[in-house]
Formats: structure tokens, sequence, C-alpha cells
């Protein structure tokens, strides 16, 4: 089974020079942005994950699977290998025993979460792969001229509602992602 870094750096192996300008610098401005600090993320996914399948499952009690989790997060719980300001709260799974899930934990759990998916974004925003992407994503936005404005005023706010609609970050680089359409458009034009 691949981990989600191994996936990543797959994926980006070759990259997109069209979104690197564009997206690429918005999530490097994010707070939650943490690339150094993703394995960490994904042992605490995991434990939290665990911990909810064993309840869900087999009737509250742990797993060794969650076990496991639990061991493999211990080592990165504390606050300063997680990057976060308090204490993520969570209790040991012991095999056969019931599992115990606290509020505060799953709050700060929610925190990670959002802390793995923007670094997946950022890191995801890279690739190639990530071009088909964002030409499904404006095709699919209704309400929306198919043609763009001469002027440039006008152009970056289609652009802009464009990306709004399609649920993308606002880029910092309208242009590249006029662009992008141009030549996506030129090049279905040519098929």
């Amino acid at each position: 089974m691949l981990g989600v870094q191994t996936v990543v750096r797959t994926l980006c192996a070759v990259k997109s020079d069209v979104l690197m300008k564009p997206y690429y610098p918005v999530f490097l401005n994010n707070r939650k942005l943490s690339p150094l600090l993703l394995p960490n993320y994904i042992k605490c996914y995991r434990y939290f994950k665990e911990g909810r399948n064993s309840q869900i499952h087999r009737g509250g009690k742990a797993s060794h699977p969650a076990k496991q989790a639990y061991n493999d997060f211990s080592a990165v719980s504390d606050n300063r290998s997680l990057w976060i300001k308090g204490v993520l709260l969570h209790d040991r799974f012991v095999t056969g025993q019931p599992v115990k899930l606290h509020l505060r934990g799953v709050v700060g759990f929610s925190d990670i979460l959002q802390r793995v998916m923007t670094t997946i974004y950022a890191e995801l925003c890279r690739s190639i792969e990530s071009e088909n992407i964002l030409e499904r994503s404006q095709k699919g936005v209704s309400g929306q001229p198919h043609t763009l404005s001469a002027g440039i005023k006008r152009r970056n706010e289609q652009v802009l509602k464009r990306c709004t609609a399609a649920g993308l970050p606002k880029p910092s680089d309208l242009k590249a992602i006029y662009d992008f359409n141009v030549r996506q458009t030129y090049n279905r034009d040519l098929e």
C-alpha cells in the first residue's frame, strides 16, 4: 500500500509550470501548510481513523490496528511534533479494551485534517496532473461565458469568477490562468 507522501511524490514527478505560478504562492502563504510535518499528521489521522473504526465496527473495542496506530502516533503526539499550541487529547488504545475519544482531541484533530489537506493541495498543485483537474473544473462551471473579454480588467474578473465558481482558491496570477484557458481552447479546436 502506497503512503500519501509516495503518491504525492509520484504525481509531482512532472511539474506544472502553468499552476506553479498562480496557485503555489497562495498555498505557501497559508499558515496551515506543513509539508515537513505531514508524516506526523498522517500518524495522527490513522490514530483517529482506527479509533473510529474500532467504535463503529468492533463494538467499541480497540483492534490490533488501533493499538498499532496509537503506538505510532504516541511518539509524535506532542504539540511541538504537531506544531500546535495546545495538547491533542488522546487515550491509549489497548487491544480488546474500550476505545475512548475526547471531544477536545477530535476538535484538535479537525485542525490537523486542515493541515493535511492544505499541504496535499499545495503539493499537488505543482503536478502536471492538476492541469487536467483545472480544465475539468472550469468546464463544469455553469453560467460563465465561454469566451472571455478582450479588456484586461473585465477578463480578469471573468477568470476570477470562473475559479471561484469552480471552488478554487483565488489565484495569485490571473493572467497565467487566462493563458492556460486560451491554450486549452486552442488545443481543443485543433482536435
